[in-house]
């Protein structure tokens, strides 16, 4: 009897990992992993010729909602969520302070370290703890008068 105990308890340890990995027919589905990228940003501010490689590289379709002004940033924010925002430094201030935003995780973005310290000096005005964004550009807007 004791032989006939250890033969099954062998059988459970063999079989049961290689059960355990197969999908069972009674079990609901995995999610799919969404092939989808929301983007938003200023209007007519991206290349539509980018995003078209970009879904051919990847695979991933772009769906790219953008504002007017950036007052509208945060009504078009409630119709997120989305997966990559384009927005002045001010709004992301304003986000970061609601509560809008999420930690962004560097790692995953390896070219991150390759910020130049100055703008990350500027841009730190609006993420003061560089955990929620990342610089894309900088522009400056002067006046002349004479």
């Amino acid at each position: 009897m004791r032989l006939i105990c250890a033969i099954i308890a062998l059988l459970c340890l063999e079989v049961l990992p290689v059960l355990a990995e197969e999908q069972s027919p009674f079990a609901t589905p995995p999610a799919e992993k969404p092939q989808r990228v929301r983007v938003l940003a200023f209007a007519d501010y991206l290349d539509t010729q980018t995003f078209a490689e970009f879904e051919d590289t990847t695979g991933y379709q772009i769906a790219y909602d953008s504002y007017e002004s950036p007052d509208a940033i945060p009504s078009k924010l409630r119709e997120g969520p989305y997966d990559l925002l384009i927005i002045p430094g001010p709004e992301v201030a304003r986000e970061i302070a609601v509560g809008g935003l999420q930690k962004f995780n560097k790692a995953k973005a390896p070219n991150s370290s390759k910020v130049s310290p100055e703008l990350a000096a500027k841009f730190s005005a609006y993420d003061k703890s560089g955990s929620y964004a990342l610089p894309y550009g900088w522009v400056a807007t002067g006046l002349v008068y004479e």
